[in-house]
Protein backbone atom coordinates (compact mmCIF):
# COMPACT_ATOMS: atom_id res chain seq x y z
CA UNK A 1 0.00 0.00 0.00
CA UNK A 2 1.29 3.57 -1.02
CA UNK A 3 1.60 5.57 1.85
CA UNK A 4 0.51 8.80 0.35
CA UNK A 5 -2.84 6.80 -0.74
CA UNK A 6 -3.99 4.49 2.32
CA UNK A 7 -5.64 2.12 1.07
CA UNK A 8 -7.70 3.43 -1.62
CA UNK A 9 -5.01 4.85 -4.08
CA UNK A 10 -5.51 5.19 -7.50
CA UNK A 11 -4.31 1.57 -8.93
CA UNK A 12 -7.84 0.41 -7.23
CA UNK A 13 -9.44 2.16 -10.04
CA UNK A 14 -7.37 0.04 -12.37
CA UNK A 15 -7.66 -3.10 -10.84
CA UNK A 16 -11.60 -2.62 -10.77
CA UNK A 17 -11.21 -1.51 -14.59
CA UNK A 18 -8.88 -4.35 -15.40
CA UNK A 19 -11.26 -7.18 -13.88
CA UNK A 20 -14.28 -5.73 -15.30
CA UNK A 21 -13.20 -5.96 -18.86
CA UNK A 22 -11.47 -9.77 -18.02
CA UNK A 23 -14.84 -11.03 -16.32
CA UNK A 24 -16.86 -9.53 -19.10
CA UNK A 25 -14.81 -10.84 -21.73
CA UNK A 26 -15.06 -14.43 -19.88
CA UNK A 27 -19.16 -13.58 -19.56
CA UNK A 28 -18.88 -13.48 -23.64
CA UNK A 29 -16.75 -16.40 -24.25
CA UNK A 30 -18.93 -18.77 -22.09
CA UNK A 31 -22.01 -18.66 -24.81
CA UNK A 32 -23.94 -17.01 -26.82
CA UNK A 33 -26.31 -16.18 -24.51
CA UNK A 34 -24.89 -16.23 -21.22
CA UNK A 35 -26.60 -16.18 -18.09
CA UNK A 36 -26.58 -16.55 -14.49
CA UNK A 37 -24.17 -19.66 -14.24
CA UNK A 38 -21.95 -17.82 -16.77
CA UNK A 39 -21.69 -14.88 -14.76
CA UNK A 40 -20.62 -16.46 -11.39
CA UNK A 41 -18.21 -18.11 -13.01
CA UNK A 42 -16.73 -14.96 -14.98
CA UNK A 43 -17.04 -13.78 -11.53
CA UNK A 44 -14.99 -16.34 -9.67
CA UNK A 45 -12.22 -17.10 -12.32
CA UNK A 46 -11.75 -13.44 -12.13
CA UNK A 47 -11.45 -13.44 -8.66
CA UNK A 48 -9.19 -16.07 -8.31
CA UNK A 49 -7.20 -14.68 -10.91
CA UNK A 50 -6.45 -11.83 -8.80
CA UNK A 51 -6.06 -13.84 -5.32
CA UNK A 52 -3.59 -15.58 -6.92
CA UNK A 53 -1.43 -12.35 -8.42
CA UNK A 54 -1.76 -10.78 -4.89
CA UNK A 55 0.27 -13.95 -3.32
CA UNK A 56 2.49 -13.69 -6.57
CA UNK A 57 3.27 -10.17 -5.10
CA UNK A 58 4.43 -11.49 -1.79
CA UNK A 59 7.84 -12.65 -2.98
CA UNK A 60 8.33 -9.55 -4.57
CA UNK A 61 10.72 -7.22 -2.62
CA UNK A 62 8.87 -4.29 -1.87
CA UNK A 63 5.73 -5.83 -3.02
CA UNK A 64 2.90 -7.02 -0.58
CA UNK A 65 -0.72 -8.63 -0.62
CA UNK A 66 -3.63 -6.09 -0.46
CA UNK A 67 -6.97 -6.90 0.63
CA UNK A 68 -8.32 -3.68 -1.13
CA UNK A 69 -6.57 -4.55 -4.56
CA UNK A 70 -8.88 -7.96 -4.28
CA UNK A 71 -12.15 -5.90 -3.39
CA UNK A 72 -11.60 -3.84 -6.38
CA UNK A 73 -11.64 -6.49 -8.40
CA UNK A 74 -13.99 -8.08 -6.77
CA UNK A 75 -16.14 -5.51 -8.04
CA UNK A 76 -15.11 -4.63 -11.40
CA UNK A 77 -15.86 -8.09 -12.67
CA UNK A 78 -19.46 -7.97 -10.82
CA UNK A 79 -19.65 -4.58 -13.05
CA UNK A 80 -18.27 -5.69 -16.19
CA UNK A 81 -20.47 -9.09 -16.14
CA UNK A 82 -23.52 -7.04 -15.21
CA UNK A 83 -22.94 -4.47 -17.67
CA UNK A 84 -21.89 -7.29 -20.44
CA UNK A 85 -25.62 -9.08 -19.68
CA UNK A 86 -27.30 -5.68 -20.22
CA UNK A 87 -25.36 -4.94 -23.28
CA UNK A 88 -26.77 -8.05 -24.66
CA UNK A 89 -30.06 -8.74 -23.25
CA UNK A 90 -30.85 -4.75 -24.73
CA UNK A 91 -29.27 -5.63 -28.34
CA UNK A 92 -31.41 -9.07 -28.44
CA UNK A 93 -34.35 -7.08 -27.53
CA UNK A 94 -33.42 -4.43 -30.70
CA UNK A 95 -32.84 -7.09 -32.84
CA UNK A 96 -36.65 -9.11 -32.90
Amino acid sequence: MNPDFGPFGPDKLLHLLGHAGFAAALFSALGDDPGVREGVVSVAVSTFFGLGTERLQESIPGREFEWWDVVAGVVGSVVGVTYWRGRTTDRRQTTR
